[in-house]
């Protein structure tokens, strides 16, 4: 029971919820999060600290970069899957998304 109500607590804040929302599809740097979702790196860090502690994200080295992916893990990613179908329409997921392909680090291989 605890691990559902860990999950629905972390996901409860929007911005933990976009950071989530746009891990989905790729792994990031907190750079280019940043830029996507327009909040201070510092809020972001703390918001990645508190995923990762939960262990649904992980944290790697790419040449420069800290990039964040994703943990596997079937309940969660089933639920990130339904929030998303949920939330498909929703003018700021949308808006988050559609900014991906433009905030992405140029020159960085991912």
């Amino acid at each position: 029971m605890q691990k559902p109500i860990t999950l629905f607590k972390a996901l409860s804040d929007e911005t933990r919820l976009r950071i989530v929302l746009l891990l989905k599809n790729d792994a990031m740097c907190v750079c280019e999060m940043t830029d996507m979702l327009h909040v201070s790196q510092p809020k972001l860090s703390k918001h990645l600290t508190k995923l990762k502690d939960l262990g649904f994200i992980h944290n790697y080295r790419q040449g420069r970069y800290m990039m964040y992916a994703l943990s596997v893990d079937g309940f969660f990613n089933a639920v990130l899957e339904q929030t998303l179908q949920e939330l498909k329409d929703d003018e700021v997921v949308k808006t988050d998304l559609s900014r991906i392909s433009s905030c992405r680090v140029e020159g960085k291989s991912v």
